[in-house]
């Protein structure tokens, strides 16, 4: 079953789906991966991989970790991804990555938004949470617009994250 979203830019109708990511998908996810990495979005133990260690990282996010990743894309057009990684029982953490061609478009906004939506519905998730880099005013922004609240953390060990929450209730 694919989500549909239907969205509006440039007086043009564009229906978004999403798809799960495959291997073939690695090619988008490093590129997006790059680019945040030297905008300084993201958080990465290591933020300028090889293509070859990435695509391992894939391999084993995609068949051995308790991960599941979306691919945003509007007609052959794949623009980014949401990506939840298992934490405990049923909570999860969730991360979303689009081209940086695509910024202010709202589509990241959309994309969070069908992506919980249709991982609530398959995984019934008690939490899903989120961790952002504090200068990521983009990404905190379309986190809240999906209903996710800033919560307290240890100021110390989050210096320079934020970290939110998603009301499922």
């Amino acid at each position: 079953m694919r989500s549909k979203k239907w969205i509006t830019e440039r007086s043009q109708i564009f229906i978004m789906k999403l798809i799960n990511c495959n291997l073939s998908d690695a090619k988008l996810l490093f590129k997006i991966h790059r680019e945040s990495a030297s905008k300084g979005y993201l958080r990465s133990a290591s933020p300028n991989p090889s293509f070859k260690t990435w695509k391992l990282w894939l391999r084993h996010k995609l068949f051995i970790s308790k991960s599941k990743i979306f691919i945003g894309k509007i007609k052959n057009y794949k623009f980014g991804y949401t990506r939840f990684d298992h934490i405990d029982k049923k909570n999860y953490e969730v991360s979303i990555g689009i081209l940086s061609k695509n910024y202010n478009k709202g589509l990241g906004t959309k994309l969070l938004e069908l992506s919980i939506k249709k991982f609530t519905k398959i995984y019934k998730p008690k939490k899903i949470v989120c961790l952002i880099i504090k200068t990521n005013k983009r990404s905190e922004q379309c986190f809240k617009k999906n209903n996710f609240k800033l919560i307290k953390f240890n100021k110390r060990k989050h210096k320079t994250h934020n970290t939110l929450n998603c009301d499922l209730g």
